[in-house]
């Protein structure tokens, strides 16, 4: 990530050389590498990525601060984003929960999982105030966390299908 004052001079030297290399390797390693498209879903690149088209240069848009952002949230809100956003993360902490429940000891399946090993815990709880409560009715705290869960999301290599 460059800092915010390189950006432009560096920022249009990376795109040239980008753009280089996807002309010259580009149609002898589509099968392998996913190149940056606009106009297309990037499914190496996590939702939040591919909502906002790449990576923040600054500290207000990174990941952990996005649920937030009173910009974003605004954002999400005009697209309708939100609620499709708060029902992914329930349904990846659902999935999540109860797959690695009783493997929640072993690192090894933590390792491609939504949900980190040290957050398992705290995202055991949500789900079980989830059975008792509507989306529309969690505390803000608990969106907060559905909503960083469904941002974090890359789709798996091996499709999972999602409630």
């Amino acid at each position: 990530m460059l800092a915010h004052d390189e950006k432009d001079e560096q920022a249009q030297k990376l795109i040239r050389v980008r753009e280089s290399f996807y002309r010259d390797y580009g149609e002898l390693l589509k099968d392998y590498v996913e190149f940056f498209d606009p106009q297309r879903y990037l499914y190496n690149s996590n939702l939040v990525a591919n909502l906002t088209f790449g990576s923040p240069n600054r500290e207000e848009f990174a990941l952990e601060r996005l649920p937030t952002n009173e910009h974003f949230l605004k954002f999400l809100e005009k697209a309708h984003l939100t609620t499709p956003l708060l029902r992914l993360g329930r349904d990846l902490a659902q999935q999540t929960v109860d797959i690695l429940k009783s493997l929640k000891g072993d690192a090894f399946f933590f390792q491609q999982s939504p949900i980190a090993a040290e957050d398992f815990d705290s995202y055991g709880e949500l789900v079980e105030r989830m059975e008792k409560l509507k989306l529309h009715q969690l505390p803000k705290e608990d969106e907060l966390k559905l909503l960083r869960l469904a941002l974090n999301f890359i789709r798996p290599a091996i499709r999972c299908r999602l409630a």
